[in-house]
């Protein structure tokens, strides 16, 4: 088992406020557990990187609707958020 990180560590730079707000979330709160590890940081900085790119495209999709490839760009990002996720 891993060490948990003394401290909190610097968010890195996203190119959304949503990712970067999972990651103050996420890190915030696995940290306060004792839950968050070295090994830990590229799976979330990958979790957080989907998040941002499926906000964008919800928002896509929510002013072009019939946009078919904004559709599936929705459906895969959450698909492979989830599956980071888990």
């Amino acid at each position: 088992v891993l060490p948990a990180l003394d401290e909190l560590p610097d968010r890195p730079e996203f190119a959304s406020d949503d990712a970067a707000q999972l990651w103050d979330d996420v890190a915030a709160t696995l940290h306060a557990e004792k839950k968050l590890t070295i090994v830990d940081l590229a799976l979330l900085r990958s979790i957080c990187e989907l998040w941002g790119l499926y906000r964008a495209a919800m928002n896509y999709v929510a002013s072009n609707p019939i946009d078919k490839d904004g559709r599936i760009a929705v459906t895969s990002y959450w698909a492979k958020f989830e599956q980071g996720a888990a």
